[in-house]
């Protein structure tokens, strides 16, 4: 029992369950005592008409029933237990170094800055300067769609360059390479599949490495590379299409440009909050 009580996560548990309650009914501190949390738990009007506000929203029952005055009594005895296990809890000093809970208390501080701050709604021309200024953010990339012969250098050893070097004298020759004849002259699979599609920079360069993403990029239509050597094996790439970067509209992308508008300022109103408090410390670096 006392290996589990020392568990990480069940002072999670225990403490989160409780601010989390106490967060939903009065927004700070679950119930009034008198100085340091004791023994005396004090129901008070305002918790019991959280109570009942959240028994009529989450359980739709009437108030003045049978049914509505027992979810009552059940959601009071889960705050009262919620209540005891937070405080015993904190008497058995659970919280102190536990990141779960020091990063709850952190998210906390930077909510109540942000309430604090009694920020304004954003405006039309804030969200049109903010998507006009990163207009990079809200653009499709350049990508291109590839067909791929691979030649697995495990499979096939030394053979693996020369099978791949003898398809490519085939396309050079002028002779027909289709798909299914790529297909069957390699040795395809999920993780080296015949045909990619709408690659961008960061795919490319996770397959073929730097230079070979850059060279596929730089295509301007459809045609064939020549062999490309990987850690694994051989590569045979046809550019079958080339997909422009496309800049997104204002109103297709509002949510985003909205949303990143938010944090960045939200970001702004925590800094500051955090340099004026900043002052009282004294940062020893030992």
């Amino acid at each position: 029992m006392t290996r589990i009580i020392k568990e990480p996560f069940v002072h999670f548990l225990l403490i989160g369950a409780a601010v989390f309650t106490a967060s939903y009914l009065l927004g700070n501190s679950p119930a009034e005592s008198e100085g340091e949390l004791g023994t005396r738990i004090v129901i008070t009007s305002k918790i019991m008409s959280a109570l009942k506000t959240r028994v009529e929203k989450i359980d739709r029952s009437k108030p003045g029933t049978t049914e509505f005055k027992e979810n009552v009594q059940k959601e009071l005895e889960l705050f009262v237990q919620n209540e005891i296990l937070y405080r015993e809890g904190l008497a058995r000093k659970l919280d102190e170094n536990d990141i779960e809970v020091k990063y709850r208390l952190i998210d906390k501080m930077k909510m109540m800055a942000l309430e604090q701050s009694s920020l304004e709604p954003l405006t039309e021309s804030e969200i049109t300067e903010f998507y006009e200024r990163n207009i990079q953010l809200f653009s499709k990339p350049r990508r291109v769609s590839i067909w791929q012969a691979y030649f697995d250098k495990k499979k096939r050893g030394e053979a693996a360059r020369t099978d791949c070097e003898t398809m490519w004298q085939q396309v050079q020759s002028g002779g027909e390479v289709s798909q299914e004849m790529l297909a069957a002259a390699g040795d395809q699979s999920y993780r080296h599949p015949g045909e990619l599609q709408n690659q961008v920079r960061k795919q490319l360069v996770h397959r073929f490495g730097t230079q070979v993403a850059q060279e596929l990029l730089a295509v301007q239509e459809p045609r064939w590379l020549e062999p490309v050597e990987s850690n694994t094996g051989w590569h045979l790439l046809r550019v079958t299409q080339v997909h422009s970067e496309d800049t997104l509209p204002l109103d297709q992308v509002r949510f985003h440009v909205v949303s990143k508008l938010k944090a960045q300022r939200d970001k702004r109103v925590v800094d500051v909050f955090y340099q004026s408090l900043k002052k009282k410390y004294r940062v020893i670096i030992n």
